[in-house]
């Protein structure tokens, strides 16, 4: 029973969640990294990333606009990140709105035959 004990208090101990301090990245806009590391954490280090943008917006008084996420990763192989890039608006700006999210092709074919 104490290594059942054992091994799951050192599983547990390697799992973790964190995030990158708030960096601007251009006018108006601002990065945050996101990482989870461990199984029992996949599929968090973009919550944790949009906790902290929007702690970071609130500070402000004002509200987090998603710019651009991008993911990749896992948490139990190597660790999963979580990258987001975000802006602060007040709550009259036209930007202010339900985000219309969507995944960036990982490839782009230019066809640059003449046509």
């Amino acid at each position: 029973m104490k290594y059942v004990i054992s091994t799951v208090a050192l599983v547990l101990a390697g799992c973790a969640v964190s995030t990158s301090e708030v960096i601007p990245a251009g006018k108006d806009s601002y990065l945050v990294t996101g990482g989870a590391f461990g199984g029992m954490e996949a599929g968090q280090s973009l919550p944790a990333a949009m906790k902290t943008a929007n702690a970071y917006c609130t500070k402000q008084g004002k509200f987090m606009v998603i710019r651009r996420e991008d993911t990749g990763g896992s948490a139990g192989f190597g660790g999963e990140r979580a990258n987001l890039i975000f802006s602060c608006v007040t709550a009259d700006d036209p930007e202010y709105k339900r985000p219309d999210l969507h995944t960036d092709p990982t490839t782009v074919i230019e066809d640059t035959r003449a046509h």
